[in-house]
């Protein structure tokens, strides 16, 4: 079943507003640079055009995030804990340790999937490079 929030969440985009997300996890001492330059290089492998960042709402305030937003040209959005873990039924992997640290099993995966709102699926499962986790997700509809 599809979670369709009754009204708009905290700096949530309005449903279909973006066709192409990238949900992100990462360490807080990860540079910046160095997740701009990650990001950068799984979007290239996977031709790819991204349209937003969604990182968990912990993460507001995290320099190193808002850096490679900054680098990447790319609005960064922060999704809700609780708007999180109702998609965790739909991602396709899960970490125990990022289960244990923070409540979700899939953080990246999720992320881009809230991006979307309820007509998006993944790409795929999250990638994991250098420490840094990252998922895509489309709208549904897309050529």
């Amino acid at each position: 079943m599809d979670f369709a929030p009754q009204e708009p969440l905290p700096n949530m985009p309005s449903p279909n507003q973006y066709n192409i997300s990238i949900g992100l996890g990462c360490q807080k001492k990860t540079n910046g640079l160095h997740i701009a330059q990650v990001v950068t290089n799984l979007i290239n492998q996977l031709e790819s055009k991204a349209e937003c960042i969604a990182v968990p709402d912990f993460k507001r305030h995290h320099y190193n995030v808002e850096k490679a937003a900054e680098i990447l040209c790319l609005p960064l959005l922060y999704i809700p804990k609780e708007f999180l873990l109702t998609l965790q039924p739909k991602c396709l992997s899960f970490s125990e340790r990022s289960y244990n640290l923070v409540g979700l099993g899939s953080v990246a995966e999720a992320c881009a999937l809230a991006a979307i709102n309820s007509n998006g699926y993944l790409l795929g499962p999250r990638i994991i490079n250098q420490g840094i986790s990252c998922a895509f997700a489309e709208r549904k509809g897309l050529q």
